[in-house]
């Protein structure tokens, strides 16, 4: 991979993760295109849960990336966890129609 550019033996958890994220963005950006598409939500609402879904990637000093510990392909990891975020923000979606 052009770029790649792996974190220093030395470097902190959240600094790995950082890297990570640097390193593999584009990886994300298309499980997110294709997570988007296949899920059925309108262009503006894949948008929107693209975005807040890179937000989750930073949250809590990289929790999600620090999580992740190599017992399977980053891959994989990414694919488990970004589904999980589209059940968090599909049903975080469904309580606000909901409500009055």
């Amino acid at each position: 991979m052009a770029g790649y550019q792996p974190p220093r033996e030395e470097a902190s958890p959240v600094e790995r993760a950082k890297a990570l994220l640097e390193n593999h963005y584009g990886l994300i950006q298309r499980k997110l295109q294709h997570l988007s598409r296949s899920s059925g939500l309108p262009h503006d609402e894949a948008e929107a849960f693209r975005s807040w879904a890179l937000v989750r990637f930073v949250d809590d000093d990289y929790r999600l990336l620090v999580s992740w510990r190599g017992r399977s392909t980053l891959s994989t990891y990414l694919t488990v966890v970004l589904v999980s975020l589209m059940r968090d923000y599909l049903t975080s979606a469904d309580s606000r129609v909901e409500s009055p």
